[in-house]
Formats: structure tokens, sequence, C-alpha cells
């Protein structure tokens, strides 16, 4: 017969295995929590200590890296521009030729680059091992428009210079849009759609030969030719599809030899144009 299949038996091991275990020292139980927080303290303490040597190694590398004679910064190349835009943006891109090509920060040279009155674009692109390439789109005037000062515009609208001495000046003039405040955008947006209509003619009235452009408040503007003695008043956005009328009215007073007495041409008129002349 097996002792375990006794009862009786059983529960006196049962009981004698409960009273070693409820009697183990409470040290050895206190040694084993120190010894496993031991553990994980140095097993954490050398991770610590293997990123930080890493992290240290990078960053030797990269100090390294960035002082390299190998890779250093030679060149800037400046494509798009003359030569005197040129040495304008070399001083402004503040580049330093004592680093390494690696330590160029492109988005500040750009931003330096982009507060120059004549660019209108900028791309930068590091040719290792020694050079920077600097393309350049240079903004390209439209029109001047005239307020308290004289201001380059683009064909998008955009004014971004003022006119100073030895800048060209063979350009429309656009008359009658606030440099500041809230209403700029709807006169930009009317001198630029005229503009854009008078560009696409041919001959004596194309934009290259309109000497004013004044844009109204109520959508209207006044067209002045160096070869007419009067202004031309139309609708802006009735332009494009009056531009065969002004053309019959002018060729009518050219050949009426009543041309140099005109005052104004108004092309408001659904059925026609309007001649208002000078007296006497």
């Amino acid at each position: 017969m097996d002792l375990f299949d006794d009862p009786a038996t059983r529960r006196a091991i049962l009981k004698r295995q409960s009273v070693r275990r409820e009697g183990e020292p409470i040290f050895s139980k206190i040694w084993k929590v120190v010894h496993f927080a031991l553990s994980c303290f140095l097993k954490f303490s050398c991770l610590v200590i293997v990123l930080a040597l890493i992290s240290a190694l990078f960053v030797f590398l990269y100090d390294n890296l960035l002082r390299s004679p190998y890779i250093k910064l030679e060149r800037v190349v400046v494509l798009g521009v003359d030569e005197t835009m040129r040495e304008e943006l070399l001083e402004i891109a503040q580049v330093d030729f004592e680093m390494s090509l690696f330590a160029v920060n492109m988005d500040e040279v750009k931003e330096r680059l982009e507060k120059h009155p004549w660019v209108k674009s900028v791309g930068l692109e590091k040719q290792f091992p020694h050079t920077l390439a600097i393309r350049v789109e240079r903004e390209e005037p439209w029109a001047i428009v005239a307020g308290d000062k004289l201001r380059y515009m683009n064909r998008r609208g955009r004014i971004f210079k003022e006119v100073e001495e030895g800048d060209p000046i063979d350009f429309p003039v656009v008359t009658g849009i606030p440099v500041t405040g809230e209403n700029v955008g709807k006169p930009v947006d009317t001198a630029v759609h005229v503009l854009g209509v008078l560009e696409a003619e041919k001959g004596n009235w194309s934009m290259e030969h309109l000497s004013e452009l004044h844009v109204r408040g109520d959508g209207s503007v006044y067209l002045y030719y160096p070869s007419l003695p009067c202004g031309i008043k139309v609708r802006a956005d009735e332009l494009a599809n009056r531009m065969d009328d002004l053309k019959k009215v002018v060729e009518h007073l050219n050949r009426s030899g009543r041309i140099r007495t005109a005052k104004g041409i108004n092309l408001e008129y659904a059925d026609g144009a309007v001649v208002s002349f000078k007296k006497g």
C-alpha cells in the first residue's frame, strides 16, 4: 500500500512541508529581492554607459565630419544672375568657407537669399565634395506702380521693389493702386488682367506702347497711349471684346482729321463709343 493512499499520512506530509516553507528565514527573502534589484541596476547601468559611449562616438565623428578638409566648402556657384547680383547674393548668403559642406544650413541660406528684392525664387544643391550651387530665378518687372514712390510689379501682380536711380523704367505706368491696405488686391488683379489683354495685341495697341494705365475702384480703367491725344475709358472686364470697336473709332477719327481735337473716348456704352472733343 502506497503511503499517499492513506489520507492521514498525506495530510501529515503536506503539513510538514508547509511548516518548512513558513519557517524560511526572512533575510533569505530580502537577499533575493536585493539580488534581483542589483542585477537590474547593473544591467541598466551597462546599457546607459554603452548608449553614452555610442552617442559620444557619433558626436566625435560628426564634429570631425563638419571640419573635415575632404568635404570643405571651397566654391559657391550662383546661376541665373549677372556678376553684380552674384556678388550681392554671396554677401547675403554668409556661408562659412572654414566649415565642411555638411555644415551649410540650406534653409537659413535660402531664407537670407530670398530677402533680396530681385530674387523671385532660390534653389540650393550641395555638390560634394566642395561645391554649393545656388540657382536663382530673377524677378522680371512687368509694369511700374506709381504711388508715393515708384515700384516694380511683376506679371503675377506682386509689387516687389522700389525703382531706384539707374533701374530700367521702360515699362507701362500703373496708377490708382494703393500700395498698402485692404483694397490692394482687386485693383492689382484689374491691372494684371488689362495688361494681359494688351500684351496679346500687336503694333500701336500693344502693352509695349502703353504709357499709362489708370485703375478706378468701380472696375473702369483709363488707357493712355503716346500716339493718342486723349484717354480711353473702358470696363476692364470688357476690354478684350471692345478692342475692335476702339480701333474702328480711332481709324475714323484719323480719316476725318479730328483725332487731334479728341478729348476722350468712352467705350462703356453697349451700342458703341462716345467721343468728346475739345472746344474751339
